[in-house]
């Protein structure tokens, strides 16, 4: 994440120029890409700061939160269409079986918990909320909902970065700190209360 703050940081004028010159090629870019690692890899929690150093905090957790939605849309949709071949690969696994049971004990809550708290995999979870029995409206409200807090949260330290005020960042990097704390916490509790038998 260092390296990524510093690349940022020494070409910060040239990518939002280019951002501000091209807004719409600019967007269409990065939410395509932001897809597109979504359905193949995980992807770094550097995004959302990407977005916001080049686009602003405003516009950059939009496009952060629209290319979200629309990869683990596909995501949840791939796993719909080949759920046999994904069932055979994952019938035995631990992750399929901690998943049903979230779904079972937290319904909508529960799905909205995982997406918001970090650590949990969500890019797998989209895949594996594809084969249980969870609608496209209550999976799709659930990740876009949990995600969007921290999406936010890493788009304005993004654009705090660009603005290069180290006492706003310190005091950004400060709050996430903390929330990430809170989150950890309810991680914990999570587990005990939904995941564990």
């Amino acid at each position: 994440m260092v390296e990524t703050l510093v690349n940022l940081w020494n070409d910060r004028e040239f990518l939002r120029q280019i951002a501000e010159e091209n807004p719409y090629l600019g967007a269409f870019i990065y939410i395509f890409f932001q897809a597109l690692q979504i359905v193949v890899a995980p992807l770094p929690g550097e995004a959302g700061l990407v977005a916001g150093f080049i686009f602003g905090a405003k516009l950059g957790f939009i496009l952060h939160l629209t290319g979200t939605a629309i990869g683990s849309s596909l995501a949840y949709l791939i796993a719909r269409f080949f759920r046999k071949r994904f069932e055979n690969c994952l019938k035995d696994s631990t992750i399929l079986l901690k998943v049903k049971r979230l779904v079972e004990r937290g319904g909508l809550f529960g799905l909205f918990l995982a997406y918001l708290i970090p650590g949990f995999p969500k890019d797998v979870l989209n895949y594996v909320l594809g084969l249980l029995k969870v609608s496209y409206p209550s999976f799709i409200t659930a990740n876009v909902l949990g995600r969007a807090p921290t999406s936010f949260l890493m788009s304005l330290q993004g654009d705090l970065i660009y603005e290069g005020n180290p006492k706003k960042i310190l005091i950004a990097l400060g709050f996430t700190l903390l929330v990430f704390l809170i989150f950890f916490f309810l991680k914990k509790r999570l587990e005990r209360d939904l995941f564990l038998p």
